[in-house]
């Protein structure tokens, strides 16, 4: 809650001046985010423009959208994820020179709520955060600040806040711009979750982008992969989280052990991370270079008694994976000492993978990738890894 008023307070300011691994299961691509929204546990507040440019056409287009989204969600306001109560739930603000706070989350619980205060009002924790922006006209200065408002880190944590924006007029190259900017991820550099209220699918689309925003690693425990989907040609989140620890002075004989065992953190990572795909190692590469020191770097790739190279699953099952790598050349090396695998790099440009032994004692690596359970619609295995929120 102090997320969401902190946000509307400016809002408003601006309109006014170790188990033992078996090999099982099939670990071929990156699991996909829940799709199932009626367990969703998202809060969400609908930013509605409400100036001449939106007119009552796109405003009913609008309503139109948000009462099909929300039928298929639990809209409620009891908030407790921890007790296994999934709700969603969902405050309103309408803007144009001034904002105003139309429904505040505890206002609206089932979907009769929801449309009543649509009808009547628009015209004139650890929980994720998705802001939906139903945006008309450029001219509302508003829209020019969301970009600097989100971007104080004292007001928003990134690990679970989402910007979905819909433009309702699309012949507004200014507007379009803003709305680009808006949703503009740095990490895949591109635009995200941002549509257009006339697409066939927009309806789709938005139900879709709430479950993207359900879908996130808990405080400090990572960041979930963003990769590019073909099939729906578009980037999306997928069902993983992963970030680097990093060890100095602390006697790890195994890499497991350095993902479970983090001195002094309250964060317990399952295993060591897996890279499935090009695109997923390009990502990873990317996120590396924000820091060089992390170079070189363990990953889950390792040979195991049957002298597979196999992957660890975020349970650490092993799976042989989907059959991407990246071996330097002349390795893997054939040496029964050198059953773990880490990446490295010599000038930041080219990435490639070697086999070093799993004991970082006598490798000198002391970094790893790691890997969590993601938070979704259906998975809430991850706040009970989050030491001290359980």
């Amino acid at each position: 809650m102090k997320l969401i008023f902190g946000f509307l307070v400016l809002i408003l300011a601006k309109s006014y001046g170790r188990t033992l691994p078996s090999l099982s299961k099939s670990l071929s691509a990156e699991p996909p985010c829940s799709s199932n929204a009626s367990a969703a546990w998202v809060d969400v507040v609908l930013l509605i423009d409400n100036s001449i440019n939106m007119g009552a056409s796109n405003l009913n287009k609008a309503k139109t959208v948000i009462n099909s989204v929300f039928s298929k969600f639990p809209l409620g306001n009891n908030d407790n994820i921890k007790q296994g109560v999934h709700n969603t739930r969902v405050g309103i603000v309408t803007y144009n020179y001034e904002a105003s706070i139309v429904a505040q989350f505890t206002d609206i619980n089932n979907k009769n709520d929801l449309s009543r205060v649509l009808d009547d009002d628009c015209p004139n924790g650890f929980r994720p955060v998705a802001f939906v922006i139903f945006a008309a006209s450029s001219y509302p200065s508003i829209n020019n600040e969301i970009p600097a408002l989100v971007s104080q880190s004292e007001l928003f944590d990134f690990d679970v806040l989402t910007l979905i924006t819909v433009n309702l007029n699309n012949a507004d190259h200014t507007l379009t711009s803003i709305l680009n900017k808006i949703t503009y991820n740095s990490i895949i550099q591109t635009s995200m979750y941002n549509f257009s209220i006339d697409s066939n699918t927009i309806s789709d689309d938005l139900e879709w982008a709430l479950l993207q925003a359900n879908c996130f690693c808990m405080y400090n425990t990572g960041i979930t992969s963003i990769l590019y989907d073909p099939s729906k040609n578009r980037y999306a989140r997928y069902g993983e989280c992963a970030t680097f620890v990093s060890y100095q002075g602390f006697a790890y004989d195994n890499i497991i052990d350095m993902c479970k065992y983090v001195p002094g953190s309250r964060v317990s990572f399952e295993s060591p991370g897996y890279i499935l795909s090009k695109e997923k190692e390009f990502l990873v590469k990317n996120l590396a270079l924000t820091d060089p020191s992390i170079l070189p770097f363990y990953i889950g790739y390792h040979k195991n008694s049957s002298s597979n190279w196999v992957w660890y699953d975020v349970d650490l099952s092993e799976s042989a994976g989907s059959g991407y790598s990246n071996w330097a050349p002349g390795y893997p090396q054939n040496n029964n000492m050198m059953n773990c695998t880490v990446i490295n790099s010599s000038d930041s440009v080219t990435f490639n993978w070697k086999n070093v032994p799993c004991d970082p004692q006598y490798s000198k690596v002391s970094n790893i990738l790691c890997q969590n359970y993601v938070c979704d619609a259906e998975h809430t295995e991850c706040i009970k890894y989050y030491m001290g929120l359980t």
